[in-house]
């Protein structure tokens, strides 16, 4: 079975500037990984310039419809879990459903989201907490790593 990762909209890697991004979407092409992004994510990396949205035509996407029960108990722990004791932001929502989808398809979510000085909890500043919860983040190195392993 091939890995199957979602990316973040922060990895939309229109000017191809990001090496690692680089080698993932080489993976991709060559049918090693699966590599979308969610419907929210997508929605996100298509705003900006005429490059972004191009860019991001180039994926598939995909998204949690509440059809399987249980989305929005899930979406208040993943909340919690990475904004505890906030109310949300638009992003932060948009954080919540790319959590859930990754989540709902057993995929790994690929961010830059967190673990900075600027930022020390966002996603990748909660991995614990996610991986408690069964959601599996990572950022582009790591993933590169795991798919170069799985290769």
């Amino acid at each position: 079975m091939k890995l199957h990762f979602l990316l973040d909209a922060n990895l939309i890697n229109s000017r191809q500037k990001d090496n690692t991004v680089n080698e993932l979407e080489n993976f991709f092409q060559k049918g090693n990984i699966e590599l979308e992004f969610t419907e929210s994510a997508y929605n996100e990396a298509s705003k900006g310039s005429d490059q972004r949205a191009d860019k991001a035509a180039e994926y598939t996407w995909c998204g949690a419809t509440n059809q399987f029960g249980g989305e929005d108990y899930w979406r208040k722990v993943i909340a919690q879990a990475v904004f505890p004791g906030q109310g949300l932001t638009s992003n932060q929502k948009n954080d919540v459903e790319n959590l859930l989808v990754a989540k709902l398809t057993d995929a790994i979510f690929i961010t830059r989201d967190g673990a900075s000085r600027r930022q020390p909890r966002g996603i990748l500043g909660s991995r614990t907490q996610l991986e408690e919860l069964g959601i599996k983040v990572m950022n582009p190195e790591e993933a590169l790593n795991l798919a170069q392993n799985e290769a």
